[in-house]
């Protein structure tokens, strides 16, 4: 299956998890139970539970708050590696793979920069070391114009920009109670914001004291060339090689998503498929693409639509 644009999988990080994610494909697509099922069984392997148990309880609603990052962190990863395969195994092969934050370790699996294995051992890892190192942390997303953080000191004293994503959207990250104090500012003063369903302040100084051990457990990978170039989330742009400590520094540095896509679109844009599992990506994509040259397409949404929207996809690219 073939497209007249480069097409990117686009891969995000915390805070898009909720349970019963790709509950529609599991049931209705054989590929992508195939590989959630072959994953679940490598993540027993390391957890010694099953994923698939935990995120398709049954007692759980979809808006109940998953948020353990030694289960959040292996189930983003295996969602997205398999809605990935999915569409590879129909056809629909990236021209080119952007991950953000948690994302960039399936981004770079897909690329063939880390086996499955290891892109899932250096998931789990980078979990287990921020559990057992780092204090309460989260992150707060802010529907303002970011200068916001910038002219307010209760913010910039007590957070620390983890993304602006676009003109009127940012996220912040910091202590959890330094956090809280700042939501209860912006409720006061009718901001609209959400608090992430996450348990650690990824992009912040909050998660430094695991650093000496992830960057040791990163000095013992090997990354390897890319296979399908890399749209860096961390750098803004297309990247050769893979850094040694460069998944680190996606979840301690702020993520640059909007840089990211306008170096492809610089390059005359694409076919852009969010490969996670809220779409979000898809919905910060749009302002930072030209429509007349760039189409987008989310997947996996909380509304159930899953099956409908990969149709809408296979049926887009046989007409290009």
């Amino acid at each position: 299956m073939s497209s007249s644009n480069p097409i990117i999988f686009m891969f995000a990080g915390q805070g898009s998890q909720y349970f019963h994610m790709g509950k529609e494909l599991l049931k209705n697509n054989p590929v992508f139970h195939r590989w959630m099922y072959g994953l679940d069984r490598m993540i027993q392997q390391r957890l010694g539970e099953s994923l698939i148990d935990r995120i398709y309880d049954q007692e759980k609603r979809l808006t109940d708050s998953f948020d353990r990052t030694l289960y959040t962190h292996p189930a983003i990863f295996m969602v997205e590696i398999a809605l990935a395969q999915t569409l590879i195994e129909e056809g629909i092969r990236p021209d080119y793979v952007l991950g953000s934050s948690l994302g960039e370790f399936a981004a770079l699996v897909i690329a063939g920069v880390l086996t499955l294995e290891e892109g899932l051992d250096a998931v789990i890892t980078h979990a287990r070391v921020l559990e057992a190192n780092c204090a309460s942390g989260t992150m707060t997303a802010i529907l303002h114009d970011p200068s916001l953080y910038r002219e307010n000191p209760l913010l910039y004293r007590n957070s620390e920009i983890a993304a602006i994503n676009f003109e009127s959207h940012f996220v912040i990250a910091g202590q959890t109670e330094k956090l809280r104090e700042i939501e209860a500012y912006l409720k006061e003063n009718r901001i609209t914001h959400q608090a992430l369903a996450i348990t650690q302040g990824f992009h912040s100084a909050v998660i430094d004291p695991a650093a000496p051990l992830y960057r040791d457990y990163l000095s013992r990978l090997t990354f390897r060339t890319p296979q399908i170039p890399v749209v860096s989330g961390l750098y803004g742009q297309i990247i050769q090689a893979v850094p040694g400590q460069y998944l680190w520094d996606v979840a301690r540095q702020p993520m640059e998503f909007p840089k990211s896509i306008r170096s492809v679109e610089s390059r005359g844009g694409g076919t852009y498929i969010d490969i996670s599992p809220s779409g979000t990506l898809a919905t910060f994509a749009k302002y930072h693409i030209d429509p007349n040259q760039s189409t987008i397409f989310p997947i996996m949404t909380m509304f159930h639509q899953d099956v409908k929207n990969l149709e809408k996809i296979r049926a887009a690219l046989q007409q290009a």
